[in-house]
């Protein structure tokens, strides 16, 4: 289960085909000369699948992923990774645009979130197992 209820036009994306293209390899952080504390700034949601095909990726308004301020700062943004299954063409748009400060990272329910107390027998909660890895 992923959240996609609001997400318009799933039967036609995930009908589109594309290579995914991986995004550029995110940039370096300066070496330190002494201690240093690490952060990680991560803008996420990304198990809402219908998010970000709609306002999150959206060119217009310019907000969130298309504010012209991103790539000014290293940040993480989080993807389903089943977006690559029901929107390739989006994945392959939202990477195109990355900038070497954007990194992106799975969500974190994998593939989907699931109830393996409900799955039929061990078999199927094994395959789901499986998909999600």
């Amino acid at each position: 289960m992923i959240a996609a209820d609001w997400a318009n036009n799933l039967a036609t994306l995930s009908s589109l085909t594309a290579d995914i293209v991986p995004p550029p390899t995110p940039a370096t952080p300066t070496p330190s000369d002494g201690p240093r504390h690490t952060v990680s700034f991560l803008m996420s949601d990304g198990d809402n699948v219908q998010w970000v095909l709609n306002d999150w990726g959206n060119p217009e308004p310019d907000n969130w992923y298309n504010s012209p301020d991103r790539g000014s700062v290293p940040l993480g943004w989080t993807l389903a990774p089943s977006l690559s299954a029901l929107a390739p063409t989006v994945m392959n748009d939202i990477y195109s645009r990355a900038s070497p400060n954007d990194e992106f990272v799975a969500g974190p329910s994998g593939a989907g979130y699931s109830f393996p107390n409900d799955f039929p027998t061990a078999a199927a909660a094994t395959a789901n197992a499986e998909e999600t890895r």
